[in-house]
């Protein structure tokens, strides 16, 4: 684990950071450097303005100090941005992590003082690594921490908290998402669930297959009839607002430990990253993690349906028809069009049972919007414009975008079925993102609702900046903001 601190003098470490601008200033507090560095490192930054004038470039120096010893810099420009917005400092700080590598100690000297708490985030972000299964490690990965130079260490250490506890919600629902599904059963994951959240004061109680049978989720249960491992129906409650007069917003989240596609099997060649599909859920597990962290006053339930959609002998077969617990009945065309099934009765279970101001569910659930959106945007379907302006709006200030999707009486045509209420894929099979939508719509009443389809951004198959290859956690941040902004 890398430690971060924060000092307001450099010591004698293995390399530094300086930030500068296309103007060539120098951070607020040089920490202490010796005054002929300092005057070295300004003479070197005029031979190479043109170098550093775009934002992200950098240069690599080496020095001797008064001592004889070589002293290792390397100059990161913001160019002329003036002042940065939040992502870009994170950005910048996956950056410094990533320059850092054969280092064991860094000290990094911020150009503002208002960068530092967002260069950290980023800097931290870039650390995640899930390497629990390996028995020899990277070596490569030879950093052990990073100093991060400030006039206040104090004051650098308190504005980071928020942050922190942030940064470790997400690295939690990360974990959560990359471990391996003959691991993270749906036994497992509530287990962890319940050993996270409850210290936390958490009110969590847990729907087993009988009590939910007893209320007719017969959709989420016809899914993981298939596999030995039990549907689990986990509901969070944290209310730290403590207004019992006042509606709650929930979260829903889709929590499939594994998907296979069911008798509808999916080819083989990408099968193994379908441990992924429990991602929406873990994303409403990491944001009410951060909410308790952080102590939040809000009244926030949350539900989160586990299933594993294997194909037994007793699993849900195409042309199956199943009745939600709505009392609405569905005709299964496709076993792989599961995470409709299980939010179908997850969904009405929350609105019925705690009739809340709004809500938001959140899946991997169609590949048709990685088909839209690429692995940029997540795609918002909503029946209620202000809520989904406001999910928008949040996902750019936290860069988990999100892109407004259409619901249309075309779509909704589409999956109409000849046997049941509902089929619950189209016929012909186009709009995919956009028919799921629908039948989700059908089991959130008036309520304003919002779909959250995540298939395309919760796993970062290349690794970037601020995240490695792997599960993004996409959707903490969004959540966790999104409820503390308009429901405190």
């Amino acid at each position: 684990m890398i430690q971060s601190k924060f000092s307001n003098k450099v010591h004698n470490l293995d390399h530094y950071i300086i930030f500068t601008d296309d103007k060539l200033n120098l951070p607020e507090n040089m920490g202490g450097l010796d005054k002929t560095l300092i005057d070295q490192i300004y003479n070197i930054l005029k031979l190479h303005k043109e170098t550093l004038s775009k934002f992200g470039s950098s240069k690599n120096l080496s020095f001797l100090n008064n001592n004889g010893h070589n002293i290792d810099i390397t100059i990161i420009s913001i160019g002329s941005k003036g002042e940065l917005s939040d992502q870009q400092k994170e950005d910048l700080g996956g950056k410094i992590y990533k320059i850092s590598q054969n280092f064991k100690t860094i000290s990094v000297l911020p150009l503002k003082e208002n960068d530092v708490k967002h260069l950290v985030f980023g800097f931290e972000l870039a650390t995640y690594c899930f390497d629990k299964y390996k028995t020899k490690k990277d070596e490569r990965r030879k950093l052990e921490s990073a100093t991060w130079i400030v006039i206040d260490p104090k004051k650098g250490k308190d504005e980071f908290q928020d942050l922190r506890i942030m940064q470790d919600a997400i690295f939690w629902t990360k974990d959560l998402v990359n471990e391996v599904p003959n691991v993270l059963t749906t036994e497992q994951y509530t287990k962890t669930i319940i050993n996270k959240l409850t210290p936390l004061g958490v009110e969590i109680e847990v729907l087993e297959e009988e009590e939910m049978r007893s209320l007719g989720m017969n959709a989420l249960l016809g899914v993981g009839q298939g596999s030995i491992n039990k549907p689990k129906l986990v509901v969070m409650r944290y209310n730290n607002l403590k207004q019992l007069d006042k509606k709650p917003v929930a979260l829903v989240g889709k929590g499939v430990t594994f998907d296979t596609g069911g008798i509808s099997l999916k080819p083989a060649d990408k099968m193994h990253f379908m441990k992924y599909d429990m991602a929406g859920s873990a994303a409403v597990v990491g944001s009410v993690a951060a909410l308790a962290m952080l102590n939040a006053k809000v009244d926030v339930v949350a539900a989160v349906a586990i299933v594993e959609n294997m194909p037994g002998s007793k699993a849900q077969r195409p042309g199956d028809v199943v009745t939600t617990m709505s009392g609405q009945t569905i005709e299964v065309l496709n076993t792989d069009a599961e995470g409709r099934l299980i939010l179908a009765d997850a969904l009405w279970y929350v609105q019925d049972r705690f009739e809340p101001e709004a809500i938001v569910d959140v899946a991997t659930l169609t590949g048709a919007i990685v088909v839209s959106l690429g692995s940029t945007f997540a795609g918002c379907f909503s029946n209620n414009d202000e809520l989904a302006n406001k999910l928008i709006k949040l996902g750019q200030e936290v860069n988990e975008l999100l892109w407004r999707m259409p619901l249309h009486e075309d779509f909704a045509k589409m999956i109409e079925s000849d046997v049941a209420d509902i089929a619950n894929i189209g016929l012909p099979r186009g709009a995919g993102s956009a028919t799921a939508a629908h039948l989700l719509e059908k089991f959130v009443n008036e309520i304003p609702w919002a779909h959250l389809d995540i298939a395309g951004v919760a796993w970062e198959h290349y690794g970037k900046d601020t995240c490695p290859k792997g599960a993004t956690a996409y959707g903490v941040k969004l959540l966790s903001k999104f409820v503390q902004a308009y429901y405190a």
